[in-house]
């Protein structure tokens, strides 16, 4: 039931509402997803969770968060 509520803290380029101090919360918003998935429960229609998921992974690859070598 969550995840119909939840969907709503990502914006369309994949942002997603900012919570916790961490980089490492942030980055990992979309994992509840993902875990949903993995274990085969469609807490929200798969497509939807896919384009969710993969914009969420692109917002955060536009950012400026690697070192010039390519290490986070």
């Amino acid at each position: 039931m969550f995840a119909g509520q939840f969907k709503a803290w990502f914006a369309k380029d994949g942002a997603a509402f900012p919570y916790g101090r961490s980089q490492t919360y942030r980055f990992g918003q979309a994992s509840a997803f993902v875990g949903a998935a993995l274990a085969g429960n469609e807490t929200i229609p798969w497509g939807e969770c896919k384009w969710l998921v993969l914009n969420h992974l692109r917002q955060w690859l536009r950012q400026p968060i690697f070192e010039r070598d390519g290490v986070l």
